[in-house]
C-alpha cells in the first residue's frame, strides 16, 4: 500500500543500538486504517514541507462537496470519482487522453505520477483487440493550495448550480482562488 501522510514532526531521538527514530504526530482519523496495517519492516519515507501543497482541510472539504453533489440527482454522475475527473477537467488540471490495450488499463492506473484515470470506453481495434479510451490527470495531490483553490471553486460552482447550500464552506474561508478558470 502507497500513500501520503501529512503529520507534524516532534521529536528526534536515538534509540538502544544508536539509531535515529523520528516521530510526527499524525492528526487526521483516517491515518489510523493505515496504521493499522503496518508491519515490522522497511518502509520508504519522503520529508517534504508542506507550505506549498493543499492544505487537509482543502482536501476534506472537496471530497464532501463531490460525495454531496452525487447525491443530487441533477448531478452529471453519482459516482464520485468520475465526478472528481469531471472536475479536474474543469478547473483545466493537467490531462491527456490514451488509448491503452484493455490488458495494460489496471497498469496505467497504478503508473508512477498518475493520480486520476478515467475510462471513456472501449474500442476494437483493426487487429481485434480492445482497447480502453482514457483521460489520465496528475490529480490534486500534486496541486498547490493555488491550483486547489481553483479546483474548489470549481466544486462550489457546479454545486451552487445543483441547488447545495454553500454557506457553510464559504464561512470556513476556503474559497482561495476569486477568479474562476473552470468551465
Amino acid at each position: 500500500m502507497k500513500t501520503k501522510l501529512i503529520g507534524n514532526f516532534i521529536r528526534k531521538s536515538r534509540n538502544e543500538d544508536g539509531n535515529l527514530e523520528i516521530t510526527f504526530e499524525l492528526t487526521e482519523p483516517m491515518y489510523e486504517a493505515y496504521a493499522q496495517n503496518l508491519i515490522k519492516g522497511e518502509y520508504s519515507v519522503v520529508i517534504d514541507s508542506i507550505r506549498y501543497l493543499r492544505t487537509n482541510e482543502q482536501n476534506r472539504l472537496m471530497w464532501h462537496l463531490i460525495s454531496e453533489i452525487c447525491k443530487n440527482d441533477n448531478a452529471m454522475s453519482n459516482d464520485t470519482w468520475d465526478m472528481y475527473c469531471e472536475f479536474l477537467k474543469m478547473s483545466k488540471a493537467w490531462y491527456t487522453y490514451v488509448s491503452v490495450v484493455k490488458e495494460g488499463y489496471d497498469e496505467l492506473c497504478r503508473a508512477h505520477g498518475v493520480r486520476a484515470v478515467q475510462a471513456l470506453g472501449t474500442e476494437i481495434r483493426n487487429n481485434g483487440k480492445e482497447f480502453v479510451n482514457c483521460r489520465v490527470f496528475l490529480g490534486s495531490s500534486q496541486m498547490d493550495t493555488k491550483q486547489m483553490g481553483v479546483l474548489i471553486d470549481c466544486i462550489l460552482d457546479y454545486a451552487e448550480q445543483l441547488g447545495i447550500n454553500t454557506q457553510y464552506y464559504l464561512d470556513k474561508g476556503i474559497k482561495v482562488e476569486e477568479n474562476k478558470i473552470c468551465n
